[in-house]
């Protein structure tokens, strides 16, 4: 499918804000069974950019908790050490 520059950027907005993919395709006007066929195919431009956005904010998320943890928050520092054990799990 072919979506338009402003489907696509809404997209990895909205997906940026951790927004459901039905949420997204109802604001975007994209069919929402389709749309959650097109973000399950990797070789879509609507999936790499709902990934992107999702990644990109949860990268930033991540920055976050670890420069408070490093400044001594102990909630901080729980999350930091989920964050290494799910990283032991994958590899």
């Amino acid at each position: 499918m072919k979506y338009s520059n402003e489907q696509l950027d809404e997209t990895e907005r909205l997906a940026g804000l951790f927004f459901k993919p039905d949420k997204i395709a109802k604001i975007v006007g994209i069919d929402q069974l389709e749309f959650i066929d097109q973000i399950d195919n990797s070789s879509s431009d609507l999936s790499a950019r709902y990934w992107k956005g999702r990644l990109i904010e949860e990268s930033l998320q991540r920055e976050a908790v670890l420069e408070m943890a490093r400044g001594g928050s102990a909630s901080a520092q729980v999350l930091a050490k989920q964050y290494l054990d799910e990283l032991k799990t994958v590899t």
